[in-house]
């Protein structure tokens, strides 16, 4: 969703002064956050990384100690905003960030051992269409695709969170079908908590469906949605 300038530095606050190609190592962790239960396909959405949302997440327990954060909104001096605090660090991950809109370092498809190194990835960002346009360009798009499902973990935040439905269409407003990741089969909308928003999910499940099958799931600030194996969780 854009509009906002003011939205990526809401959304990433917890992100301080971090660079494309930063490595953050595991932070102790001494009483972090309640764990995942067992499963072989974990996808988890919300709408920002602001305080108490990754306690909610309940990731799954570390098995190669490493998180990759995508992003096509780095800001070219990081992120320099106060209180800093790796999102993930409770759970024993590391964190590798990169900018997949830097064409000079990403120019064509990357290898299909890319992820590898990695137990999961999160993707932010502020506007779904252009982080669609470079997933799919440097073949990270369907690398993800595959790789959910072999106990590899999808973290989607904002425009993250929006491109892990099957359709597009409505969202992007584009012509025809535009695909997502196909992750779930719900089209998500996050700050749910915004009027126009909430208006618009209300109109939209009226017309495609409601009730406990809404093809439309609003997801409020603070909140996360939690899809195992098909199920869904929010909290």
């Amino acid at each position: 969703m854009s509009g906002d300038p003011q939205l990526f530095n809401r959304l990433f606050g917890l992100l301080n002064q971090l660079r494309p190609g930063d490595r953050i190592k595991p932070e102790e962790r001494r009483t972090g956050p309640v764990w995942t239960t067992s499963g072989k396909k974990h996808v988890f959405l919300t709408s920002d990384l602001s305080n108490g949302v990754s306690e909610r997440l309940r990731l799954p327990i570390p098995q190669k100690q490493g998180i990759l954060l995508i992003t096509i909104d780095a800001p070219a001096g990081g992120w320099n905003v106060t209180g800093y605090q790796h999102p993930f660090g409770p759970y024993g991950f590391g964190l590798d960030i990169v900018d997949i809109s830097a064409e000079v370092k990403f120019p064509s498809k990357l290898p299909q051992t890319f992820l590898d190194d990695f137990d999961g990835v999160c993707v932010v960002g502020d506007n779904a269409a252009d982080v669609r346009y470079h997933l799919v360009r440097t073949g990270l798009f369907d690398l993800i695709k595959r790789r959910i499902g072999e106990g590899f973990f999808y973290v989607g935040v904002n425009a993250g969170a929006i491109l892990a439905a099957s359709d597009l269409s409505h969202v992007l407003r584009a012509g025809g079908k535009t695909r997502g990741l196909g992750l779930i089969q719900k089209t998500v909308l996050p700050f749910a908590e915004i009027p126009q928003v909430k208006y618009a999910i209300d109109v939209l499940n009226q017309q495609f469906g409601g009730g406990e099958e809404a093809t439309y799931l609003g997801i409020e600030k603070g909140q996360v949605a939690h899809f195992k194996d098909g199920l869904l969780e929010i909290r």
